[in-house]
């Protein structure tokens, strides 16, 4: 009998804004993110060991006006991003950062690294874990005076709406990304002197039985 499992992907993105001269976080907070439906077609190419399409940059949204937040779904992708005004029309832009550093592995809280053959059915137990690194975490922080679509990116003005977690098969050409996952935080974040927005992405990978 063939065993018939379903891949699940969650996200958890920690968004802080630290003092660079003090190294003091001076907010702070946790969302989930929104896992796209591009995010198949990019894993599907990493597992082939295609670099081009491994996750290497985030989008940091900003806007110099409001701070509304958008609604979206999971096919609202590098479309969303692509189809912003360009400056000086209208007020939103974006960060396009690279991955601040080789993204780290971990496995999931409890986790014992070790498998077992009883079934996690019945019983009331927890299921045993077969995960020996199902988490990879991600690093970017905000940096640059301008965004992808020409806005001004101010201390004072530019306040921090969301970010994405984003592919870059053309480093050189932004209108070849793809967009894995997005998110909103609760709060905008404001650019101020001598602080820098970071996010902290954490991707988590399980097998579901169906």
């Amino acid at each position: 009998m063939i065993e018939i499992v379903k891949p699940l992907v969650t996200g958890i993105v920690r968004v802080t804004k630290t003092n660079m001269l003090t190294g003091k976080i001076v907010a702070f907070e946790e969302k989930k993110n929104l896992v796209l439906y591009r995010a198949a077609d990019l894993m599907a190419q990493a597992i082939t060991g295609n670099d081009e399409y491994k996750i290497s940059s985030v989008y940091f949204e900003y806007d110099n006006s409001n701070t509304n937040v958008p609604s979206f779904t999971r096919e609202d992708g590098e479309s969303y991003y692509n189809a912003l005004p360009d400056s000086p029309t209208g007020s939103r832009d974006f960060l396009r950062i690279p991955i601040a550093a080789s993204p780290s592995f971990s496995v999931e809280s409890g986790s014992t690294g070790t498998s077992s053959s009883s079934s996690s059915s019945g019983g009331g137990g927890s299921a045993p874990s077969y995960y020996l690194n199902n988490i990879v975490t991600f690093y970017a922080v905000t940096s640059g005076e301008v965004g992808i679509k020409g806005h001004s990116y101010s201390d004072g003005i530019s306040n921090v709406l969301g970010a994405a977690l984003v592919a870059t098969p053309v480093q050189s050409d932004q209108a070849q990304d793809k967009v894995f996952s997005r998110t909103y935080f609760s709060s905008s974040f404001q650019k101020e002197p001598n602080h820098q927005i970071a996010v902290q992405w954490a991707l988590q990978f399980n097998v579901l039985d169906i």
